[in-house]
C-alpha cells in the first residue's frame, strides 16, 4: 500500500511540474515570446471548456437511446469535434484580441498553446497527489482508492506512464497547433486553421476510442495510450524545434533592422 501510494502522488507532482521544463526550454529558445499570452492561452481553455461540456450534455439528451454498436462513440466523435473547433478558436481569438502581428505571430500562437496545453488537466494532477497521499496512510474508503490498491503494481506504472505521455502529448500538440493557429492569421488561410481543428480532434478521437474500446483490457489499453501519446509528445516537440530557429533568426533581423 505505501508503494503505490508513493507511486502515485509522484505521478502527481510529475504531471504537474515535468511541463515547466518544456515550457522553459521552448521560451528560453524563442525570447519574442510574450509571456502574458501564455497565461490568456491558459485562460482561453477555460473559456473554451464552457461551450464545449454544455454542447456536449446537450448531445448526449439528443442522441437516440438503444444498443446499436454505434452509440457508444458518438459522444467521443462529437466531444472531439467540439473540443478542436472550441480550443482552436479560442487560440485564434487570444491572437486577434491581443493584436500579435508579423514574426511575434508565431511565438505569441506558440505562446498561447504552451498556456492551453499546461491548464489542461492540471486539476488531474493535484488528484493523483492526494489519492497517492490517502494510500499511503491505508484509506481504502472509497471505491477509487479500493480499485487503485487492489492493481497491480506493474499495471499501476504502466497507468503512471501513460499519463505523463499524456500530459507531454497535451503540452507539445497545443504549442504546435498554437504555431499553426498563428500561421493561418499570418497567411490569411483559411485552410490551415481547419487543418489545427481536424488535427486536435482527431488527437482527442484516438485517444477516446483507445479507452473505450479496450475498457476491459487495463493493461494493453494503457499500452496503447503510453505508445500513442509518446509519438505524438515526441513528433510534435520535432515538428516545433525545426521551426524555433526559423523564427528566432527572422526576429533577430527585425531587431537588427530597428
Amino acid at each position: 500500500m505505501l508503494i503505490r501510494g508513493l507511486l502515485i502522488s509522484t505521478q502527481g507532482f510529475l504531471f504537474i511540474l515535468l511541463p515547466a521544463y518544456v515550457i522553459a526550454l521552448f521560451l528560453r529558445r524563442w525570447r519574442e515570446a510574450d509571456r502574458s499570452l501564455f497565461w490568456l492561452g491558459a485562460l482561453s481553455l477555460l473559456v473554451a471548456l464552457l461551450p464545449i461540456n454544455l454542447l456536449l450534455s446537450l448531445s448526449r439528451h439528443l442522441l437516440p437511446r438503444g444498443e446499436a454498436f454505434w452509440l457508444p462513440f458518438m459522444p467521443i466523435l462529437i466531444g472531439s469535434l467540439l473540443s478542436g473547433f472550441f480550443e482552436e478558436a479560442s487560440k485564434w481569438g487570444v491572437l486577434r484580441l491581443k493584436r500579435v502581428r508579423g514574426e511575434d505571430l508565431l511565438a505569441g500562437g506558440m505562446a498561447v498553446g504552451l498556456g492551453a496545453g499546461f491548464i489542461a488537466k492540471i486539476f488531474l494532477g493535484i488528484a493523483f497527489i492526494g489519492v497517492g497521499m490517502r494510500l499511503t496512510f491505508g484509506d481504502v474508503s472509497t471505491a477509487t482508492l479500493r480499485e487503485m490498491a487492489a492493481m497491480p503494481l506493474a499495471a499501476l506504472g504502466l497507468k503512471a506512464l501513460a499519463s505523463l505521455a499524456d500530459r507531454l502529448a497535451l503540452l507539445t500538440l497545443n504549442a504546435c497547433l498554437g504555431f499553426l493557429v498563428a500561421q493561418s492569421i499570418l497567411r490569411g488561410s483559411k485552410a490551415l486553421f481547419l487543418c489545427a481543428v481536424l488535427i486536435h480532434a482527431s488527437f482527442e478521437l484516438i485517444y477516446g476510442l483507445i479507452g473505450l474500446g479496450l475498457e476491459q483490457r487495463v493493461l494493453l489499453s494503457n499500452g496503447l495510450s503510453l505508445l500513442f501519446e509518446s509519438a505524438v509528445a515526441i513528433l510534435a516537440f520535432q515538428w516545433l524545434m525545426r521551426g524555433l530557429p526559423v523564427a528566432e533568426t527572422a526576429s533577430q533581423g527585425k531587431r537588427g533592422r530597428k
